[in-house]
């Protein structure tokens, strides 16, 4: 028995670079040079388009498109040929403009060598990591409320404070960020005075309009030869010889991150059907209550192997 795992992520934040959303876009924007500087792209075999160095040409972090997998061949062309006999669109290009289509995906992956997010600190002697520690809150000056630092709390349970010289970053992800702009007192005031927090800013938008990103990993039984397991999975001549090849020179499947094609999709034909849905986007201004921007409803990530979704 062969197995190929598919994760569904469902997008529901915009996804599109255009100026409806930020302005101008793309190379030459400061938003793209930020991204631009964290990775360099590489296409030794010269398979994609030349355009495509403008994900970035000096950065920390080495990204190529997935290798292609001689044995994974027939796969790829399984999912290209059902893809396109839907109607959808393929695409090279997903990182400005619309995501929209089936493409090939890149990955920080090159020569079967992943790279890690600790080549963004490594040599940076203007940078000291403190391990097990938690903010607790922002330092925030009572006169001009501006912040100077913060308070953390380190293992031992003691309360340390740091203070700026230039500027304080906070950068704690989605969830983790409002947590302690709100503990500081910047936040919905009635949310606040709940908790005995002082507002110093009522900011009735922090820790609000939260949205999941619910992820569906399904898997489906395939025929023989559309899948990795046999060689990857399991003690076989031909799993002996991919390792040999891998402690070699990193080539072959052993290196690959098994992500080739990716489908970015909207299904509006389809909910447009749904009453309950007509009325969500009735009330929503006639605009897509999951994505108004225009942004993929799904993210099909097609891996050729059984596995868990993480």
């Amino acid at each position: 028995m062969s197995a190929s795992t598919n994760l569904t992520p469902v997008a529901n934040r915009p996804l599109i670079c255009g100026r409806s959303t930020v302005g101008r876009s793309g190379p030459g924007t400061p938003s793209f040079h930020t991204s631009e500087k964290s990775v360099t792209y590489h296409d030794d075999l010269k398979l994609y388009s030349p355009d495509l160095k403008k994900i970035g040409t000096d950065g920390s972090i080495h990204i190529s498109h997935a290798e292609l997998i001689d044995d994974m061949n027939p796969f790829r062309e399984a999912v290209t040929k059902a893809w396109k006999s839907r109607g959808e669109p393929q695409t090279s290009n997903v990182y400005d403009g619309e995501m929209n289509g089936l493409t090939r995906c890149a990955d920080t992956i090159y020569k079967g060598v992943r790279s890690g997010s600790y080549l963004f600190l490594k040599n940076k002697r203007n940078i000291t990591v403190l391990p097990e520690v938690l903010s607790k809150r922002l330092i925030i000056d009572d006169v001009d409320r501006t912040c100077k630092g913060v308070t953390v709390i380190a293992a031992s349970g003691k309360e340390l404070n740091f203070y700026a010289s230039r500027e304080v970053i906070l950068s704690q992800g989605v969830f983790k960020s409002p947590k302690p702009l709100m503990l500081s007192g910047i936040g919905p005031a009635r949310e606040l005075a709940q908790h005995g927090i002082d507002v110093i800013v009522d900011s009735r938008h922090v820790g609000q309009h939260l949205s999941d990103h619910p992820g569906v990993p399904f898997v489906l039984r395939v025929r023989d030869g559309f899948s990795m397991d046999d060689i990857l999975l399991r003690k076989t001549p031909k799993n002996e010889a991919v390792v040999s090849a891998y402690k070699k020179d990193h080539s072959g499947p052993v290196g690959s991150g098994l992500l080739e094609l990716v489908g970015f999709s909207r299904i509006d034909k389809y909910i447009e059907k749904d009453p309950a849905y007509k009325k969500a986007k009735a009330a929503n201004g006639g605009k897509d209550p999951f994505s108004p921007l225009g942004q993929p409803h799904f993210e099909l990530d097609f891996v050729y192997m059984f596995g868990s979704a993480f």
